[in-house]
C-alpha cells in the first residue's frame, strides 16, 4: 500500500462543517447493501468519501440529497487529505483490497448519477483532523433562483 497522500471529496451540511473545522470529521453509521458481499452486513462505521470530484448533475443530486437528508438549505463541499490506508479493504486470497462502492445516485425517482469510475466512492475509517480538511465551495438553496 501507499503512503502517498491524497484528496478525497466529502459533501455535508453547513451545520456540521462548523463543528468538523473546529473538531474534524469522525466515522458515523453507513448503511450501504454493497458492503454485504465482503463484510456479511449493510452497515458499518465509517465516513463516506468520494474519491474525485463531482460535476454537473451529480454534484447537483448530491447537494440536494445532503439538503433532503440532513434537513437544511445550506451544503458544504469539503475535500480531505487522507492515505489509501485509511480506507475500509477487505482480505481476498491474502491480499489487501480497497473496498470500492459503486454508487447510482436516486432522489425518488430521479437517478442524479449511474456509478462511473470517477463517482467511485470509498469509506474512511479513521478520524480526518481538522488540519486535514478544507472548505471548497458552499451551497445555498436560496441562492439557486433568482426571484
Amino acid at each position: 500500500m501507499s503512503s502517498e497522500t491524497l484528496i478525497g471529496y466529502h459533501y455535508t451540511s453547513a451545520e456540521n462543517w462548523a463543528s468538523i473545522k473546529k473538531e474534524g470529521l469522525k466515522p458515523y453509521s453507513i448503511k450501504k447493501m454493497g458492503l454485504i458481499p465482503y463484510f456479511g452486513t449493510k452497515s458499518i462505521s465509517g465516513i463516506w468519501m468520494w474519491r474525485s470530484r463531482q460535476f454537473g448533475i451529480s454534484h447537483a443530486g448530491s447537494i440536494i440529497f445532503q439538503i433532503g437528508t440532513k434537513a437544511t438549505s445550506k451544503v458544504v463541499l469539503i475535500a480531505l487529505k487522507y492515505k489509501i490506508d485509511d480506507c475500509l479493504h477487505y482480505e481476498e486470497e491474502g491480499e489487501k483490497c480497497l473496498v470500492t462502492l459503486h454508487h447510482d445516485g436516486f432522489i425518488e425517482n430521479y437517478q442524479y448519477h449511474q456509478c462511473r469510475e470517477c463517482e467511485k466512492a470509498c469509506i474512511l475509517t479513521r478520524p480526518i483532523l481538522a488540519k486535514d480538511i478544507e472548505l471548497v465551495n458552499a451551497y445555498c438553496l436560496a441562492d439557486a433562483w433568482d426571484y
